[in-house]
């Protein structure tokens, strides 16, 4: 529409730091096609009251309990002898009044509940579309914006080494974390990664510094270049400003710009000596 591309024009500040009405109706227009539609569907006519004595509605029962005490926090004995319509009517409401926060932790409860890459992708949309400073990586929403940078992660975290993609995992999930701010281990997990990546690789468990060095000895040539600048980065998170052993060491000094390089930098070049590994195979 011209009065999309108009706005869009102007709207030049991605939405990092709160949400506007209409990226807010587009999120819970996704959960309800996606979650809320096929929860309540067929489960009572308009007349019919909430009762977990219904045994033929069990399924539909259980998450609308699980929501009402796991994510809303409410007693379930609010839904008794409530009508579909109220209990809609009810959660509508509630999230009406959800700040900005709290609407990103229900995008994230519907995902896990859901499991579903097709939700995702539509949550992702609807991000992009509304110029959100916030995409959707396994369930999880992180401060990453570029789509390449996404698709990077998401790589990293699906690789076909358990620990590898454990490190990846935990550095989305403390990046995910809106409400405390963990940059020092947002860095640690993802060097960690590769440092995981480069050990399986040369055969034994050891440090980044001392595996970099002995990656062209297993098959796996990387570029002079390439190896040096991450021999400098592992000493940055190693030197006495770093956090490649965690604590406090650097947490004060460590930014959100460095703890999404990071993230991003270690995912891709995880991605490539898996790729460069498995040429070796």
């Amino acid at each position: 529409m011209f009065s999309d591309r108009f706005l869009h024009k102007d709207k030049t500040i991605l939405q990092s730091n709160g949400m506007d009405a209409k990226l807010k109706n587009d999120l819970w227009n996704t959960m309800q096609r996606y979650f809320f539609d096929k929860v309540f569907y067929l489960s009572y006519s308009s007349k019919e009251t909430y009762s977990s004595n219904q045994l033929s509605y069990c399924r539909n029962i259980q998450l609308i309990e699980n929501f009402y005490e796991d994510f809303l926090f409410l007693p379930i004995r609010n839904l008794r002898n409530s009508s579909l319509n109220l209990i809609k009517i009810n959660i509508d409401g509630y999230y009406k009044d959800f700040d900005w926060l709290r609407v990103y932790d229900m995008v994230e409860y519907v995902a896990k509940v859901l499991k579903s890459k097709d939700y995702e992708e539509e949550i992702n949309i609807k991000l992009e579309r509304n110029l959100s400073g916030f995409r959707m990586i396994g369930g999880d929403i992180v401060p990453i914006t570029n789509q390449n940078e996404i698709d990077e992660v998401r790589s990293a975290e699906e690789v076909p080494f358990k620990s590898v993609g454990e490190h990846i995992g935990k550095a989305v999930n403390i990046l995910s974390n809106r409400e405390k701010a963990d940059y020092e281990n947002v860095i640690k997990e993802s060097i960690m990664a590769v440092e995981s990546m480069c050990s399986i690789i040369v055969g034994e468990k050891t440090t980044l510094g001392s595996a970099l060095k002995k990656l062209k000895d297993n098959g796996v040539k990387i570029h002079g270049s390439l190896g040096e600048a991450f021999q400098k980065l592992y000493g940055y998170t190693s030197d006495a400003n770093g956090i490649r052993h965690s604590g406090n060491i650097g947490g004060a000094d460590s930014t959100f710009a460095e703890a999404k390089f990071m993230l991003i930098a270690c995912s891709a070049f995880v991605n490539y000596l898996v790729e460069n590994y498995h040429k070796q195979q």
